[in-house]
């Protein structure tokens, strides 16, 4: 885990951590998909990138609970049990 501000802030040392990572994961809370483009932004193109609008979760609305917690912990290891499944 990173810090996206700090990315966004072109921190060096936090992008050249994230830049370096053998796997990201960027989770957008909403669909204007602020935190992919902020890594797109810095240069940061190989990312799995989890909708959480996708999965029925919307801002303001869904009430966050721990079977919702939970709930999207299980949607995210599924989604990365699939990503690379895929991947060579």
């Amino acid at each position: 885990m990173s810090c996206l501000a700090g990315v966004g802030g072109r921190v060096k040392s936090i992008t050249t951590t994230v830049q370096r990572a053998p796997e990201l994961l960027m989770i957008d809370g909403c669909p204007l998909e602020c935190g992919a483009n902020t890594l797109r932004l810095a240069g940061i193109t190989e990312f799995r990138h989890l909708k959480l609008h996708e999965l029925g979760v919307r801002k303001h609305e869904t009430e966050i609970t721990s079977e919702t917690v939970q709930s999207l912990a299980e949607s995210a290891v599924a989604f990365l049990n699939e990503a690379n499944a895929v991947s060579p």
